[in-house]
């Protein structure tokens, strides 16, 4: 772990998320010296505790996601503590089966038991830490207090709008999380000295429901080049291919996406949607979809290599989300060159009618009219599509994200912001 000229030492501290740990490569590269704090990292991964968790887990993504804990790049800047995702993973495995109420209770009672254990990593090697840049609710367990007591600047990263937002844009019918899931993660941005969220949206929110707009900062996330400008060739007539990728749920949007689908058809458009990613067979949009026998494929889930061939024959990338604070699998069809139709809600900052399309919410009207729009204007979909990935490449890398977070850090220790 190497010193920094200007004394900036950071602890990030997550419990596993991925994006973390791409964000945390580039901050390393971009010289900042950050400790990256995380759940379960196995020193070695063909150990027989390695082979009981992904007996027990049965998940095909297990070994390979905790491989990606450990770049090479952040080889001496990762620190791993294993208890709160232990019990968090004991917790959904059990009683998290039984309701969302107890699966947001695990989630709580880890993410606090993570808090608690990660104040033993606030000296590392005796060094002085100088910013504690906490994912929102895991400064529970004492971390936030025992960071201010050393004399740390408090960042929280807070990935999604305003709980109270989110429930009046879902809808009380879909919106099934709990005020004491939220109520640790909003103590966590209350007693920071700043809050980092991933979108202008993301802020509009916590202002709407009376955050200090001033102790906001807006980071958006990079984008990977890897479905960079993959599409080449657009389709100017025939079958307009739509693609949804990512999780499929009720928050998503996937209700009003279907029942558009389902308008279409009924309005004898040539289109097909492709669903690629998780989706739950009971969930009443998929049942709709099969039983009704819309033009609609489930793919489920795919390595990202594969998900580039899929991009590349889409035409309309939709995402009619009903609450989201940087939905990367969005950005990933804007990159690939798909015009986006999407919500405000999604986050995602379109310049209408240039980079995207914005619809309303729980407005599957909406979205037919829109696509019907592109049926018949082939050409706005590749001129649109070009403009976004052009939008992805410049304004969406982890070159970027690493700059912005950088100044964040250095306005937290009060020095100049060039």
């Amino acid at each position: 772990m190497h010193t920094t000229e200007n004394g900036l030492h950071v602890l990030l501290s997550t419990l596993g998320r991925s994006h973390y740990v791409i964000a945390a490569e580039y901050l390393v590269k971009h010289g900042v010296d950050i400790s990256l704090l995380q759940g379960w990292v196995p020193k070695r991964f063909d150990s027989i505790w390695i082979k009981i968790a992904a007996f027990i887990i049965r998940r095909r993504s297990f070994v390979p996601g905790l491989k990606k804990r450990l770049p090479p790049a952040l080889e001496g800047h990762v620190v791993s503590s294993v208890w709160g995702e232990l019990v968090q993973t004991m917790l959904f495995l059990t009683v998290g089966r039984i309701s969302k109420c107890f699966y947001h209770l695990s989630a709580t009672i880890a993410f606090y038991i993570h808090g608690f254990f990660s104040r033993q990593f606030f000296t590392p090697r005796g060094k002085r830490l100088t910013v504690f840049h906490v994912k929102s609710g895991l400064g529970r367990g004492g971390a936030i207090a025992e960071a201010r007591r050393r004399g740390m600047k408090i960042l929280v990263d807070h990935c999604v709008p305003h709980p109270l937002s989110m429930k009046k844009t879902t809808g009380e019918n879909g919106y099934d999380e709990w005020w004491s899931f939220w109520k640790p993660v909003m103590k966590d941005c209350n007693e920071a000295d700043l809050v980092m969220v991933g979108s202008e949206y993301v802020k509009k929110t916590f202002v709407e429901f009376g955050f200090p707009s001033d102790k906001i900062r807006v980071v958006p996330l990079g984008v990977l080049p890897l479905f960079s400008r993959v599409k080449t060739k657009y389709a100017k007539e025939g079958c307009l291919e739509l693609i949804y990728t990512g999780n499929w749920g009720h928050w998503k949007g996937v209700d009003d996406l279907i029942d558009s689908v389902e308008i279409m058809k009924n309005r004898g458009l040539d289109i097909h949607l492709t669903v690629v990613g998780s989706h739950d067979e009971k969930s009443p949009s998929y049942n709709k979809a099969v039983n009704e026998r819309l033009p609609v494929t489930f793919v489920g889930h795919v390595p990202q290599e594969e998900l580039k061939g899929y991009l590349e024959l889409a035409e309309v990338y939709v995402f009619p989300s009903l609450r989201d604070g940087f939905a990367v699998s969005a950005f990933e069809g804007m990159a690939a060159g798909l015009c986006l139709v999407t919500t405000e809600e999604s986050s995602i900052p379109i310049t209408d009618g240039i980079t995207g399309y914005y619809v309303s919410s729980h407005a599957p009207k909406a979205i037919a009219d829109r696509i019907e729009y592109l049926f018949n204007n082939r050409r706005e979909i590749e001129r649109i599509g070009r403009a976004a990935a052009d939008k992805v490449s410049s304004d969406y890398t982890w070159e970027r994200y690493a700059e912005n977070v950088q100044k964040v850090y250095r306005e937290l220790l009060d020095e100049v912001v060039e």
